[in-house]
């Protein structure tokens, strides 16, 4: 996946990208996400791109997908899974709580999960090209 942004800091062989969501218009799912909105991006910086320049990141598939599943549809899962399968044994209110708790103890996993993927080259976001703004009107 395409993304357009600009440059608004750059630490070591890093840069942080503002990016606005242009690339949401072609995304599966742009109904999951927040999409439009501007938000900062860490990507990879092996062209050097400098402060104010624009640029264009390539985000892996994988990446995302793998985002999707871990964001959305584990905590789903969890939920209403833990909830059916307790329904069983307990009231649905205790059911209820055991799904919250189930939901609760994903989201602190997922936690960790991020601290050791952060520096997983195969996952971050690439600069991989700067965008002339001369060549765009």
């Amino acid at each position: 996946m395409l993304e357009n942004g600009t440059v608004i800091k750059t630490e070591g062989s890093n840069a942080f990208v503002e990016v606005t969501g242009n690339g949401c218009k072609t995304c599966v799912a742009k109904a999951f996400c927040t999409g439009g909105e501007r938000r900062i991006v860490q990507a990879e910086n092996k062209i050097s791109a400098k402060i104010g320049d624009k640029v264009t990141l390539e985000i892996p598939q994988r990446s995302f997908y793998l985002s999707l599943t871990l964001i959305f549809f584990i905590p789903i899962i969890l939920l209403c899974g833990g909830f059916l399968i307790f329904n069983r044994f307990f009231g649905e209110a205790i059911s209820g709580l055991i799904g919250l708790l189930l939901l609760i103890l994903w989201f602190i996993i997922l936690r960790f999960i991020d601290k050791r993927q952060k520096n997983n080259l195969r996952l971050q976001p690439k600069i991989v090209q700067t965008i002339d703004t001369n060549e765009q009107g």
